[in-house]
């Protein structure tokens, strides 16, 4: 880890992302069927590989390191939204012991509503899983939605089958929807 520090953490305090970590940083809008989704990093090796370990490894305290970097814009940008988290199946959360989206937003102080479940009885980590997702996801509560403004919160878009299905879900319900996930794979570009 290199020693220099920035202004930014001079005046405020630690950074969370290391300077191998920062360039993987590489916010964009990308396009998901008709959406538009903001993502902020490449999933590539070190992002994936943090991930994992906060997913599977059951690292909480990672969940303050991805979104480190807007920790001060965010809750501002989000003010008049309702952030609702891509659902995860309930056995995968009992395993972890904790919804991994829910903490990164509760880390900080932004209020998550649940209007999703997913249903499917096993991972659809293989790519000719996610295909099907819209089968597994369903709205079980559009009251905290209904004409509000509404942001999907994912962690990894890789195909966009689960952020499509959820922005699908919510579309007809919200006053407007967006999509925010923090990694993206490599094959889409951007919005023009």
């Amino acid at each position: 880890m290199n020693n220099n520090r920035g202004l930014f953490e001079f005046f405020v305090g630690n950074r969370y992302l290391c300077v191998e970590c920062t360039p993987h940083m590489n916010p964009r809008i990308l396009k998901v069927d008709r959406y538009r989704v903001v993502s902020l990093y490449r999933y590539e090796s070190q992002i994936r590989h943090l991930l994992l370990r906060y997913k599977e490894g059951k690292d909480q305290y990672l969940s303050r390191v991805f979104l480190a970097e807007e920790s001060f814009i965010l809750p501002l940008l989000l003010r008049n939204w309702v952030v609702v988290c891509a659902p995860s199946r309930q056995e995968s959360m009992v395993s972890r012991g904790f919804h991994h989206l829910e903490k990164m937003m509760d880390d900080l102080k932004i209020p998550v509503v649940s209007v999703f479940e997913n249903v499917a009885k096993y991972d659809q980590s293989q790519s000719e899983d996610r295909s099907q997702i819209s089968e597994y996801i369903a709205l079980k509560d559009a009251v905290a939605i209904t004409d509000k403004k509404v942001v999907i919160f994912d962690d990894i878009l890789t195909s966009g089958n689960t952020m499509k299905t959820c922005l699908d879900l919510v579309r007809p319900k919200a006053r407007r929807v967006i999509g925010f996930s923090l990694s993206y794979s490599t094959h889409y570009s951007c919005v023009k």
